[in-house]
């Protein structure tokens, strides 16, 4: 996502957030779930999730912010080494809501899937 929007906009889960300045987003990628099993147990393929929290001051903001999420993500296959993905998928829709723990904050989640088997 830091590739459509600076880097100063975007963090990794459980980075320092500089609250001061929106919008940003948070963004997550899941390790995967193991999907497609064959007769003998084993699975080929795995589904994962990229969760993308967006925040702003406004309603503007926060869709901004959601907007670049799907200029990143939307339609893109993202590179995994070792394996060959699918491009990303619509999970959810964002719905802009206060944030109940940022107070004036307007906060959404966006999340895509998109699977990934063996090169």
């Amino acid at each position: 996502m830091r590739a459509v929007w600076s880097a100063g906009k975007v963090y990794a889960l459980g980075d320092a957030i500089d609250k001061d300045i929106t919008p940003y987003a948070v963004v997550s990628v899941d390790s995967g779930l193991r999907v497609n099993y064959r007769s003998s147990s084993h699975a080929v393929n795995r589904t994962h999730r990229i969760s993308v929290q967006v925040v702003g001051d406004t309603y503007r903001e926060a869709a901004f912010a959601a907007e670049k999420a799907d200029a990143a993500f939307l339609d893109h296959s993202l590179t995994v080494t070792g394996a060959r993905t699918t491009p990303c998928r619509d999970e959810t829709a964002t719905d802009l809501q206060r944030d109940p723990d940022g107070g004036v904050l307007i906060y959404g989640l966006r999340t895509y899937t998109f699977l990934t088997n063996p090169a």
